[in-house]
């Protein structure tokens, strides 16, 4: 993706090659736009800055709680708010 599509609150999908066979497939909110990379929480809540070209697509807010309700079962909500959102980065 382009720096300029990405905004906070957005939820993205980054494709990960582990050199296997299979790659993985990663789940990502963005936090904070900076000049040259883009701040993410991963879905273990984990946060770090990436460079916009790793991330590969948008994905809906309800397909993103449907993955992470499926994942991690609904008390990944009440680690992050009341409808699943995280708080604006500050």
């Amino acid at each position: 993706m382009r720096l300029e599509q990405l905004r906070p609150t957005m939820k993205v999908v980054a494709l990960y090659d582990s050199g296997l066979k299979a790659g993985d497939v990663l789940l990502y909110e963005v936090l904070k736009v900076g000049t040259a990379r883009v701040k993410v929480r991963d879905e273990q809540g984990r946060e770090g800055w990436l460079y916009p070209t790793v991330l590969h697509r948008e994905i809906a807010e309800e397909r993103y709680a449907e993955i992470m309700d499926e994942t991690h079962g609904p008390e990944w909500r009440s680690r992050r708010g009341d409808d699943g959102r995280a708080s604006p980065a500050p």
